[in-house]
């Protein structure tokens, strides 16, 4: 059983005036057009790049949510597929969390 772990980041600007998310593949969005250009994010570092377009922009702090997700995922070699069956309960993740 191989386990797999994928993140997504939120970034609340001005007690969530504005909310900045990634894509899940270390490009943060810029909806809201308040950064320079589209945003990065280092998952392996946890380092985050992003350039506002003002420093007028923050005026009341930046937090950061990050909310990491756990899938199992079965991996089976060798198997006939016209007599293999599987009990489907075997491959819920123990703990499930709510992406932001």
């Amino acid at each position: 059983m191989l386990q797999y772990y994928h993140g997504s980041v939120a970034i609340r600007v001005n007690d969530s005036q504005y909310i900045l998310k990634d894509n899940n593949n270390g490009e943060i969005y810029n909806i809201d057009n308040i950064l320079e250009h589209k945003g990065k994010i280092n998952y392996t570092t946890g380092v985050i790049d992003i350039q506002f377009v003002s420093a007028d922009t923050v005026y009341s702090g930046i937090t950061v949510d990050d909310t990491k997700n756990e899938a199992n995922i079965a991996l089976y070699r060798n198997l006939s597929t016209t007599e293999f069956t599987f009990d489907p309960t075997s491959l819920k993740v123990s703990e499930v969390q709510d992406l932001v």
